[in-house]
């Protein structure tokens, strides 16, 4: 190809770069990328919205993430009953299931440490939390086993050293 050609190449490849850029820009401008990617953060701007002025200060006032628990029985209790958590049939509660969280206390904790990330802007590891999780019920299912193992031994010792008792009737 002569150099005028592959300039009038380049050319067009430029405009294709430059078209494909402004699509992106538009786009963006417009809403078509929403900055909400995922069930949670949809989760969090909604929380944005229905919580009062107290309530956002209250979580605003926390130094970090784990005094979250302090909402257990109030804010986390509310999310578990009107969110779906307990009953499963919501948006939020499938993206958590589907992460791996299988307890409501677990996903409700989840959803309000994150928004404390959230509103904190601090990085808030999903994974870490969920593998958190995992292995605590892991461990309690290794506990609640090795508790029904005792019973069972100490059942078996009992059985294996009872004295039999006969009973005589009188003739």
């Amino acid at each position: 190809l002569a150099n005028s050609e592959k300039l009038g190449l380049q050319f067009i490849d430029m405009k294709k770069k430059l078209f494909l850029i402004f699509l992106i820009w538009v786009s963006l401008a417009a809403g078509l990328f929403s900055q909400d990617k995922t069930p949670l953060d949809r989760f969090h701007s909604e929380l944005e919205k229905i919580l009062d002025k107290e309530t956002l200060a209250q979580i605003d006032s926390y130094e970090s993430q784990e005094e979250m628990v302090l909402l257990h029985h109030s804010l986390g209790m509310y999310l578990r009953n009107e969110y779906g958590l307990w009953s499963r049939d919501s948006e939020i509660y499938r993206y958590l299931y589907d992460l791996g969280l299988r307890h409501p206390d677990d996903m409700s904790s989840v959803i309000l440490e994150s928004f404390w990330c959230k509103r904190h802007k601090v990085q808030f590891d999903i994974k870490a939390k969920v593998q958190f999780y995992e292995e605590y019920w892991q461990n309690v299912a290794e506990q609640s086993r090795k508790e029904q193992e005792r019973k069972q031994a100490v059942l078996n010792y009992i059985n294996s050293h009872r004295v039999k008792l006969t009973y005589k009737e009188d003739n």
